[in-house]
């Protein structure tokens, strides 16, 4: 009995493991500055890495940029075509809201920080923006 036990948790640990393992990396071209989380990224070519609770985007195009956030998953109603980030824009600036998959419903949504929630109030008109990724 403590052997069927034992092999049904090692069997979940691994199946968790393996689903925690899949991973997101894109190429995107971003033609705006915009915020993740506390920072302000400039416009320019990213690669975007998502893996378990976190999105990386990394600049390639000559500008040294690297940021990490932690997400939580979301899922919408039809999937994508492409890869696709979302930015939430208030007047001129946005912030980078979601990562969708290709081909599925499944995504990751960043937190809001305490500036985005300020500026939301403020400017009572928020425009969703979504660039398309070009899958590596």
């Amino acid at each position: 009995m403590k052997r069927i036990t034992l092999a049904a948790g090692l069997f979940s640990a691994l199946a968790c493991f393996s689903l925690q393992a899949q991973h997101l990396d894109s190429q995107v071209t971003v033609p705006f500055e915009f915020h993740m989380g506390k920072s302000m990224l400039p416009a320019g070519v990213y690669l975007v890495q998502h893996a378990g609770p976190a999105v990386i985007m990394k600049g390639i195009d000559g500008k040294h940029v690297s940021r990490m956030s932690l997400v939580t998953p979301a899922s919408h109603n039809t999937a994508a075509e492409r890869t696709t980030l979302e930015f939430n824009r208030y007047g001129d600036s946005y912030f980078l809201s979601s990562v969708w998959a290709p081909y599925s419903t499944d995504g990751v949504v960043l937190p809001k920080t305490k500036q985005e929630k300020e500026l939301a109030v403020r400017v009572h008109f928020t425009t969703a923006t979504a660039v398309a990724l070009k899958q590596n």
